[in-house]
């Protein structure tokens, strides 16, 4: 099967849902001004948002992460490879926050043999660049119209390929339902700083003070 990713074309039984249990928690980087469990009304350009649903309703979305790696892979390396570099400047306003759920979800599963089930590859859905965002934002919408239980989807990340990432539909999840644990961790400075220059140093990439 090609990487090349087409429009999304399969039938509601071919989702495989994976639960997630109460009590599991997440890592996710955000806006310093945004609250952990606040989700995205369809700000900005990703490759599952923004959404709509069939009546053309946007969908909110929560990205977040089981692990720490996770969460910095897919929101602040991203696509940057090794020789890059990231201005501190950039950090100012971004935080690190750990959250918990209060109920059992269930997420379409996107990894293995589940994702070719849907008749695409990780390499072609996943992989992607930002050029292809428009077609992969229609397969969460399709994933979504698709099957009413699923209340988001999950992954192997691109950029860490030993961690789960999650993306959840907001209009299927309540904010109430997830927890924030802790206090948000600043990234431009202190212990935030610190964590934030290893994680860039294991991609081979430099934070500029």
């Amino acid at each position: 099967m090609a990487n090349k990713l087409h429009a999304p074309h399969f039938a509601s039984n071919d989702i495989h849902h994976h639960r997630v249990e109460p009590g599991s928690s997440f890592h996710r980087i955000h806006g310093s001004k945004y609250k952990a469990n606040s989700f995205n009304p369809g700000f900005g350009n990703g490759r599952f948002h923004p959404l709509v649903d069939a009546r053309n309703n946007a969908i909110p979305t929560l990205y977040a992460s089981d692990a720490i790696d996770g969460a910095f892979s897919e929101a602040l390396i991203r696509d940057r490879v090794a020789g890059d570099v990231i201005y501190k400047s950039e950090l100012v306003d971004s935080v690190l926050t750990r959250i918990e759920l209060k109920k059992k979800l269930v997420l379409a599963d996107l990894t293995g043999s589940h994702i070719r089930k849907l008749g695409t590859t990780r390499g072609a859905l996943l992989e992607c660049d930002e050029s292809c965002y428009d077609l992969t934002a229609k397969w969460a919408e399709a994933i979504h119209t698709a099957d009413d239980k699923v209340q988001g989807m999950c992954w192997i990340s691109k950029q860490c390929d030993t961690t789960p990432s999650f993306v959840l539909f907001g209009d299927r999840v309540n904010e109430k339902w997830i927890t924030v644990t802790g206090d948000a961790l600043p990234l431009d400075h202190g212990d935030g700083l610190i964590l934030t220059c290893e994680q860039a140093d294991k991609a081979g990439i430099t934070i500029v003070i």
